[in-house]
Order: structure tokens, then C-alpha cells, then sequence
């Protein structure tokens, strides 16, 4: 292939990744996107790449290529009782939301391997065992939605986590950590690309109180973002709350609009 259709594919790859999953390639991701690119290449053929860059785009359908890829490029970097302030303010907002339904329910968008979700299961503690509260987590990988429907993780998910936290809630197994099945019932995972507006395929008339984005939007562009925040609105109750990462903020300005009790990051509608 010459450099000029070297330029040209990697171009095409890049606008594929922002129409299909968001993400936009800063300069610091140039040279590992072209070296996921390759390896694209090396699996499927320079002709069954372009034939997928090239297809009308479909946020609900994945190819092989798109599998690979999104195995590839999506961040996975998380790990067990991330932000706990957050986690316990949404212990708080439960309660609250609970004055008015018997039953809260809660997603966790882009949940990774499951370490967010489960967090929050065990931050709601008595209203978990209950069965008075359900969380989703919503996750384009597949091979990451396996692994938290495994419960087992390594060390380096609870790296923050204390000697007392890891025993409460996890058996050891083998120099890893198993999570003791009552935090895993009413959890339920989905195979979601954040961009589709087919919720009601995906979600089945579900209906959220409290919805989870924790820097998500830090690696989408910025029409992604305002379609993301769309659906998300969509599958929010009347009254709910968006919940996003210490770091992102207002990063909308229908979110701004709506902050919460002087919280930068907790908005309600």
C-alpha cells in the first residue's frame, strides 16, 4: 500500500471511529491508533477494513472488525470503590428517591469489567439486600461484560481498596478476588454502544433514577457527547439524576442548567 493510501484508510478509520462508538483520536493516540489499525489489518484484510469504514453506519450492529476494534481501542481503566464520595452521595440520593417509588433503579454507563457496578451494590447496603434497588451496567465489550459477570478480579482492581474492604466483600480464589454472590444479585449487564437511540430494544421499557456516566465523556467528541446525554435523558424518570466524573463537571450546558444542591457533577431533571 503507498502512503498516500496509507493516509487515506487511516483517515477513514478515524471518522469511522467518531460515527460509530463517539471517539475521538487526540494527538497523544495518533501512533497507537494506527498500530491498532494494523493489527486490523493483519486479522482481516486491508479489503475487510475498508469494507466496514466504508459501510453506512449502524450503532447497533458489530462485525468482527468492529468486535476486534472495540476490544482494541475502548479504555478499561477502572478499579473498585473509584471516587467513594460519589458512591456514598448515591447511597444518599437513593434514600431520597425511595420516599416516592418502592423500587430504584440505577445504570452504570460504560460499567467496563463491572468494577463501578458492583461498587455501587455495595455502597447501597441495606437497600441492596433488600431488593429494593437494581443496577445495570451498560457496556459496548463484550469480553468485558463476560468478565464482571464472573465477579473475579485481580489485585490491581482493588489497588485503592483496604485489607477490610477486600474480606468483607470478596473470598480470595487463587491469588484473585471472587465477590460474594449477595452483591451480585439485581445486577444486570447490556451490551450498549452509548450512541444508539434503540433503548427501548436494549432496555426494555426500563426506566432509570439515577444514571452514572463517570468520564465517559472525556473521550468523546463533542456531537457525541450532546447524543449521549440524549439518550440518557431518554432513559431517565421524571426527577432522576445524571451523576458524572469528578473531572468532567457540567461538560454540557443542559447539564449545567440543571446542576443539583451545588454539586458540579450531579445534575437532576
Amino acid at each position: 500500500m503507498k502512503k498516500g493510501e496509507n493516509v487515506d484508510l487511516f483517515r477513514k478509520f478515524t471518522f469511522y471511529l467518531e460515527k460509530k462508538f463517539g471517539w475521538f483520536v487526540i494527538p497523544s493516540k495518533i501512533e497507537n491508533t494506527a498500530f491498532i489499525l494494523g493489527k486490523l489489518i493483519m486479522k482481516h484484510g486491508e479489503s475487510g477494513v475498508m469494507e466496514v469504514f466504508s459501510a453506512p453506519v449502524n450503532h447497533d450492529y458489530f462485525s468482527p472488525v468492529d468486535e476486534d476494534l472495540i476490544d482494541l481501542y475502548s479504555v478499561s481503566e477502572t478499579y473498585f470503590n473509584r471516587e467513594p464520595e460519589i458512591l456514598e452521595r448515591v447511597n444518599q440520593l437513593t434514600d431520597s428517591v425511595m420516599t416516592i417509588r418502592d423500587k430504584v433503579n440505577i445504570l452504570c454507563a460504560a460499567s467496563s469489567s463491572g468494577e463501578e457496578v458492583y461498587s455501587t451494590s455495595i455502597s447501597l447496603r441495606n437497600n441492596f439486600f433488600n431488593n429494593e434497588v437494581s443496577v445495570y451496567g451498560a457496556e459496548i465489550n463484550q469480553r468485558l461484560i463476560n468478565l464482571a459477570l464472573g465477579g473475579v478480579y485481580t489485585e490491581w482492581s482493588l489497588r485503592t481498596c483496604s485489607s477490610d474492604y477486600k474480606t468483607r466483600y470478596f473470598d480470595l480464589q487463587e491469588k484473585k478476588f471472587k465477590l460474594k454472590e449477595e452483591y451480585m444479585k439485581n445486577v444486570y449487564f447490556r451490551k450498549y454502544n452509548l450512541l444508539s437511540q434503540n433503548i427501548d430494544y436494549y432496555f426494555n421499557g426500563i426506566r432509570f433514577d439515577i444514571i452514572l456516566c463517570r468520564n465517559i465523556f472525556l473521550y468523546l467528541n463533542p456531537n457525541s457527547i450532546e447524543r449521549v446525554i440524549d439518550n440518557l435523558l431518554s432513559l431517565l424518570n421524571p426527577g432522576g439524576y445524571i451523576i458524572t466524573g469528578l473531572a468532567e463537571g457540567a461538560i454540557s450546558e443542559r447539564l449545567k442548567s440543571n446542576s443539583f444542591d451545588g454539586f458540579r457533577n450531579i445534575f437532576k431533571f
